[in-house]
């Protein structure tokens, strides 16, 4: 990375960058042999699947904060707020909200478009299909959507399908294959740098069809974010800062990672509680945040922590493929989000109205979390009428699964981790790699136990976040 003493971070960072206290400058990831692990963070990576703060594997890098402007003078790293989360809401109602949201959406969309062949990932979800709903009818030929789903799992391609239908897209379909992670493994870390586990960013298996596809007059539309600036969490406006960190711990912490943490925590001799050290970081990273409306400041702790240290990680996959453009991750959406009234937030209420206005038929495809209902109504979902349909679907489910032994895939990890050959390659990381020059080997096997023989939903995170810390401690070698 070229040499400067200043450097500014936007709102939601893309691309993550760190000051190497070491060398005084910034860099991109480049560690020395020679830097300090810092354990303490990496037990709450495993824990919680991404880093909290500024923290690092190592204590001599450290990441650059959202939206702050760093100048190195000296030996010395200055920084200031470029931008800060607040709530300030105006005297809206969802119709004005709306409003205000549609300009704003539409111009970022049409700005990031223009001129551009348009790459669209499509799914059951609101936030792929507001996008859909934002590109203009006379450039449907320029888009080519897709969608993909697992091997023997839930059809998300479906809703894509539809999507692409209504609006004229062109569309391809695609199944994640079972065993497809190992071909993939090294290129990942190439590119999160094993800052993500690996079976969560599952287009890392069409990454050979995006790098034919993508190039630098293409722009791949990724609708990550709206899911979380648009919605709110189920707790009152005020709430303790105690109760808010318990909070915002619960939604972190991962199945079974709080029993990695502590493990790891003892095992490497570490002073202090482990589950008494990550509530403490996290009230002190929620304190740091100058919003009193609790529903609010959990958003912004989610946007200035989770964004970057995780989901951002994750579009690594799109961004070494070509140009990529996330509305919900700029600006302008931002600083609408600080103006809005929480009723009017929550329940994705902004999204659900704005793509009602642009397209009924659109709106009347059904929403993958209240399937089969639409947006006109979904609210009927858990009614009584309703019922006699789910039973059916349920025990359709179980019967296929229990008397023909065809389960629902649900979950990239059950493709990956269950079955011989996966399990071949994953012992030859967890047992025989550089993972048991820092982890004890009987302490790998109680949870690779656990995870085949006892619950293997609730261990799943836990070998995954191994696995992520295998690859890490062999490429330091």
């Amino acid at each position: 990375m070229k040499s400067i003493n200043q450097f500014s971070t936007d709102i939601i960072p893309l691309d993550a960058r760190y000051y190497d206290s070491n060398k005084h400058c910034f860099t991109e990831w480049y560690p020395e042999p020679h830097y300090q692990l810092d354990y303490e963070s990496i037990c709450v990576f495993a824990a919680c699947g991404f880093f909290l703060g500024d923290t690092t594997f190592f204590r001599e890098l450290k990441t650059l904060a959202p939206a702050t402007r760093y100048t190195i003078k000296g030996h010395k790293l200055h920084k200031e707020p470029t931008w800060s989360w607040t709530y300030e809401p105006d005297d809206l109602t969802l119709e004005r909200a709306t409003d205000l949201f549609e300009s704003i959406f539409d111009s970022l969309v049409a700005r990031a478009i223009a001129k551009k062949r348009i790459i669209l990932p499509l799914s059951g979800g609101l936030d792929s299909r507001s996008l859909a709903a934002a590109i203009p009818e006379d450039r449907r030929h320029d888009v080519c959507s897709y969608s993909y789903a697992f091997e023997k799992g839930v059809d998300e391609p479906f809703y894509g399908k539809r999507i692409a239908e209504v609006k004229g897209f062109s569309f391809e379909s695609f199944n994640i294959p079972r065993e497809s992670l190992w071909r993939h493994i090294d290129t990942l870390a190439d590119l999160n740098h094993c800052f993500s586990e690996f079976t969560h960013p599952r287009q890392i298996a069409i990454k050979h069809w995006l790098d034919s596809i993508c190039n630098r007059n293409s722009i791949l539309l990724l609708g990550h974010w709206g899911d979380v600036l648009f919605d709110g969490a189920d707790v009152p406006d005020s709430l303790p800062e105690e109760e808010i960190a318990g909070y915002l711990k619960k939604g972190i912490l991962k199945k079974g990672g709080s029993e990695l943490g502590r493990a790891l925590w003892r095992h490497w001799g570490l002073e202090g509680d482990f589950d008494r050290y990550l509530h403490a970081r996290i009230r002190t990273l929620a304190g740091e945040i100058n919003i009193k409306n609790a529903r609010s400041k959990i958003r912004a702790f989610k946007s200035i922590h989770w964004a970057p240290r995780w989901t951002s990680t994750n579009l690594s996959v799109f961004s070494d493929a070509g140009p990529v453009f996330l509305p919900y991750y700029q600006r302008e959406i931002c600083e609408l989000i600080t103006r809005i009234p929480e009723e009017i937030l929550s329940g994705r209420k902004i999204q659900i109205e704005y793509i009602k206005r642009k397209s009924t038929a659109l709106a009347k495809i059904p929403w993958q979390a209240f399937s089969p209902c639409h947006l006109y109504n979904y609210g009927d979902f858990s009614s009584f009428k309703n019922l006699p349909g789910r039973v059916i679907r349920k025990l359709s489910r179980i019967t296929s699964e229990k008397v023909f032994g065809r389960k629902l895939i649900q979950r990239n990890w059950e493709n990956q981790f269950h079955g011989a050959f996966n399990e071949a390659q994953l012992k030859q990381y967890l047992y025989h790699g550089a993972l048991t020059q820092h982890v004890d080997k009987q302490l790998i096997q109680q949870f690779y136990r656990a995870f085949q023989f006892e619950d293997s939903v609730h261990y799943a995170h836990v070998i995954s976040m191994l696995l992520t810390l295998a690859v890490f401690f062999e490429r330091q070698q």
